[in-house]
């Protein structure tokens, strides 16, 4: 059966003003995609131009569980692992992370000791 989310992610609002001197223009080179076979189309390359931010921003995750639901410890690793690699850059958030979008990297405000506080000491020294 389809469940609800348990992790909230706050909406970012960047003022455009303030920025506006640390955006810097990148460029992206694909290949172009053969809709019918997906592979790589002969001669077909094209480059995106996708504006970068490099002035740090917050992002606030929000773990609300119902009470009915009771995360195991191997729940909370999990969710450990996944919030890890969005930090250092190994994970996309939104939409084309297939095209490099949506890769950045962070540090933890807080949370981290909390959330190793839900997993088994073993578990985490295994990581």
């Amino acid at each position: 059966a389809a469940q609800m989310g348990c992790l909230i992610f706050d909406d970012v609002y960047i003022d455009r003003s303030e920025r506006q001197k640390t955006l810097q223009p990148v460029e992206y080179t694909h290949n172009g995609i053969d809709r019918f076979t997906g592979g790589v189309r002969e001669g077909v390359l094209f480059v995106e131009e996708v504006v970068t931010d490099t002035q740090p921003f917050k992002l606030n995750i929000t773990v609300a569980l119902p009470a009915k639901r009771q995360p195991t410890p191997e729940m909370w690793q999990a969710l450990h692992l996944a919030l890890t690699d969005l930090v250092e850059g190994d994970l996309a958030l939104g939409a084309g992370g297939g095209r490099g979008h949506g890769y950045f990297e962070g540090s933890w405000i807080t949370g981290k000791e909390w959330l190793e506080s839900k997993i088994n000491k073993e578990t985490l020294d295994a990581t």
